[in-house]
């Protein structure tokens, strides 16, 4: 599954409900009315980084009580100045709409609220070395879709828990819920892509989304440890997961992922899918996925077997994406990436494959820039195929802007799925 930073979104923190009301106009005032408050807090600057604003650190403590007679001989202590490191929060919020019937997802004829969900953020540390992370979540629980229930996100939870012991760049050690490092999409997660919808996932088609073995939102508990070199130019993750009490009697669930940038580097744990003019991008990552007998099937009397047994086996998966991100002098900024997916004979999917490519607009609309991107999705051995078209209205790069976009999915047999999707996305880390 992918996740959120974030998303993955593995997957990922898509929480449904449907705008209650009796008339298909009068979801879509509520939807407009929805998207329009959130457009009123967006900021107008552009800027990709992800550096808090002056004004949002706060000031050093002021003056001291003048000191006592008694006390003014005494030698002075080491002054103890407000620390920005110590503490930070922030908050992430999504709010998306959607034109589709949820009965009848291949038609336009009903619009409902896709996702309202916010994280609420915060970090810091004891020391250079010793820090903590702790990002809460909480979405509208959602609703049902063609008579069943999608996958159960729950309404608040803990979506980040760490204890990141980083003594230097090549030896980092993080202990406790966090993103699961395999692919590049799932460092990204929803909120560092271009795309309302995070990859791999097709429409309303029941069952977990395509990609990594995770938890929800592409966590999961357990261990990673990680490092750099040169600034982030090349980075290495190994983890294991599956480490909760619940599980104890589930084997680890081990992950990996290698990466290298051959311009820019991309410091930190995390990654983007685009940067939007900030960096030079050339990057080519790889990642796997292995747990003793985590892979299953079940094998019925049409396969051969009478009654059905279940079948099985070790889980593996590999995995390779690249990702070109470059600006083009005065021309505007161009976007490719691809992913590529091989799972073991035993997943419903074998090999799934993204790709995807946009451009920023050199020019400026407004406060913001408009960015167009379009993507493509399909598997193997199971035939789902889906395009994703979308326009970006960037305020403050990933961190402030808006979605306008439609996708197609056939799952073959003559199904199909489309909808009409917009959305407004603000972060303060």
């Amino acid at each position: 599954m992918a996740h959120d930073r974030s998303g993955s979104s593995s997957i990922v923190d898509l929480g449904v409900f449907t705008i209650c009301g009796r008339s298909p106009r009068g979801r879509i005032l509520a939807v407009a009315a929805a998207l329009s408050l959130g457009a009123a807090t967006a900021r107008t600057s552009w800027a990709g980084n992800d550096t808090p604003p002056a004004e949002e650190i706060a000031p050093a403590p002021g003056p001291s009580t003048p000191p006592s007679p008694a006390t003014a001989t005494a030698s002075p202590g080491p002054t103890q100045g407000y620390d920005p490191k110590a503490f930070s929060a922030g908050a992430w919020i999504r709010i998306g709409g959607r034109l589709q019937n949820p009965s009848a997802p291949d038609r336009l004829d009903d619009a409902f609220m896709d996702q309202v969900y916010v994280i609420v953020s915060s970090r810091g540390q004891f020391t250079d070395w010793l820090k903590w992370q702790i990002n809460l979540n909480a979405n509208v629980p959602p609703t049902q879709v063609n008579g069943a229930a999608p996958p159960s996100y729950p309404s608040v939870g803990v979506q980040d828990l760490i204890a990141k012991i980083e003594p230097h760049p090549l030896l980092n050690v993080w202990v406790g819920r966090m993103l699961v490092a395999v692919d590049r999409s799932n460092l990204s997660g929803p909120w560092f892509i271009n795309f309302w919808l995070y990859p791999g996932f097709f429409g309303n088609r029941a069952g977990p989304p395509i990609g990594l073995k995770t938890g929800q939102n592409g966590r999961d508990q357990g261990v990673t440890l990680w490092g750099q070199v040169a600034a982030g130019r090349f980075k290495y993750y190994l983890g294991a997961f599956n480490l909760d009490a619940h599980a104890a009697e589930i084997s680890p669930l081990y992950s990996g992922r290698l990466n290298i940038d051959f311009l820019d580097p991309e410091p930190g744990y995390y990654h983007q899918s685009s940067y939007h003019g900030d960096r030079d991008i050339i990057s080519l990552g790889g990642g796997f996925q292995y747990q003793k007998n985590g892979s299953f099937t079940v094998v019925t009397a049409a396969m051969g077997t009478t009654p059905p047994v279940l079948d099985v086996g070790n889980y593996h998966l590999i995995e390779g994406d690249v990702l070109i991100d470059k600006r083009l002098g005065t021309k505007g900024v161009a976007t490719l990436e691809a992913n590529a997916y091989f799972y073991d004979s035993r997943q419903p999917v074998r090999r799934y494959y993204s790709v995807n490519g946009g451009y920023v607009l050199p020019w400026a609309v407004g406060p913001g820039r408009l960015a167009p991107y379009v993507r493509y999705q399909f598997t193997q051995q199971t035939a789902f195929k889906q395009i994703d078209g979308y326009v970006e209205y960037l305020i403050k790069s990933h961190f402030a802007k808006f979605f306008a976009g439609y996708f197609y999915t056939d799952f073959g047999n003559g199904v199909t799925n489309k909808a009409v999707q917009f959305g407004v996305q603000l972060v303060r880390l």
